[in-house]
């Protein structure tokens, strides 16, 4: 899904200000030695709301939630030591991407894992995602047992909830309307009756 102005969260617009706001002083530091004014312009091109977006729009269907982050002691922040390098740029921009996610996650935050990322959606997963310690560390684990070359799959939703509302969601956050064999069997049915004694899930 492709996010402008004017169809982007508010979150990612309020954090996309934060980010930019405490990037800019820094961009001299950025460049290298003897830089030119053009190079300063794509540096501040780089920070625009359309890089913002574009970044956000990726990174956002690969996020996962995380119920607890690990701590960050103020002393930490790039921004206290006076410097900061291409490696603390990017450390903000996680940092902002988290907060971005915290107006519809409460006190949890977010986190991108890079093998994980490549899992696909299924209501009735055969992979469950764990957080054991509560916090960064990932753990997969499957629900079953898994034949051979068969596809592992994650659930990026509450798998709990009915057929409509599972594709609402996944349709406003990732951009597609899931066709998973436990939507189509819902769809056959018209509605489990589980699913729909459980909408208070919504």
């Amino acid at each position: 899904m492709s996010y402008d102005a004017d169809n982007a969260p508010q979150d990612w617009l309020e954090a996309h200000e934060r980010f930019r706001d405490a990037v800019a002083p820094h961009v001299p530091a950025l460049l290298p030695s003897g830089a030119s004014s053009d190079d300063e312009t794509v540096v501040e091109e780089l920070l625009s709301r359309d890089w913002w977006l574009q970044t956000m729009s990726r990174i956002h269907p690969n996020a996962f939630r995380v119920d607890r982050a690990p701590p960050v002691r103020a002393g930490d922040s790039p921004l206290a030591s006076g410097g900061l390098s291409m490696d603390d740029l990017a450390a903000l921009a996680s940092a902002a991407v988290g907060s971005a996610f915290r107006g519809s996650l409460g006190k949890a935050g977010s986190a991108v894992f890079f093998l994980p990322s490549f899992f696909n959606h299924e209501c009735e997963p055969n992979v469950d995602v764990q957080f054991p310690e509560g916090g960064a560390p990932i753990r997969l684990v499957t629900r079953r047992s898994v034949e051979p070359g068969e596809e592992l799959t994650i659930t990026y939703i509450d798998s709990r909830a009915p057929a409509a509302v599972r594709r609402d969601a996944l349709m406003r956050g990732y951009g597609f309307r899931c066709a998973c064999w436990a939507c189509l069997m819902e769809d056959a049915e018209g509605g489990s009756s589980a699913a729909q004694a459980d909408s208070s899930l919504t």
